[in-house]
């Protein structure tokens, strides 16, 4: 019999290339048809290997990454909230999976991980953004018990993209 181990760790310049690919299949899957192929491509087009390098390099272990059994399968990176009106402090600014891992209850042990470290550095609410029509990203806020506190829009390319902003207390373990 095998066992399984699951991880999770600040994520290393050698998982670049890991991220990149991560970031690439996981907003296809989860964004194609909730905005014009496009501006799709446009989001995309911005976060190359290269966009993952210098960001590894200039801020090391800034996203944390979810191994499992030795294969990066996702990773979510948070920091300060860079929108006022959320009343959060904090943002748990992009969660990923790959599309296979997706659905097999991955997102919230990633999520957890997010806000301990939000916590850890004095945070006390957090905001995660995303494409309000996202079922998957939005049932997992909510299975959180994660609670709306904004809406938006994003202007990609043209496309006027709606989102929703769900907060938490960063203090607290997540349901």
């Amino acid at each position: 019999m095998k066992t399984l181990t699951i991880e999770i760790r600040p994520a290393a310049i050698e998982d670049a290339s890991a991220l990149c690919a991560i970031y690439d299949a996981a907003m296809r899957s989860s964004h194609t048809g909730l905005m014009p192929a496009a501006a799709l491509e446009h989001m995309l087009g911005r976060r190359g290997l290269q966009w993952w390098e210098n960001l590894l390099m200039t801020k090391p272990g800034a996203p944390l990454a979810l191994r499992f059994d030795g294969k990066i399968a996702g990773y979510v990176s948070v920091g300060k909230s860079r929108i006022e009106r959320t009343g959060c402090d904090g943002e748990i600014f992009e969660m990923c999976l790959l599309p296979e891992y997706q659905g097999l209850g991955y997102g919230k042990p990633l999520m957890e991980a997010g806000r301990r470290r939000l916590a850890s550095a004095g945070f006390k609410r957090a905001a995660v953004w995303m494409v309000s029509s996202n079922e998957c990203a939005v049932r997992l806020c909510k299975t959180t018990g994660s609670q709306p506190v904004a809406k938006g829009q994003e202007n990609i390319q043209g496309a006027l993209i709606p989102l929703i902003a769900y907060g938490f207390d960063v203090q607290k373990a997540l349901v």
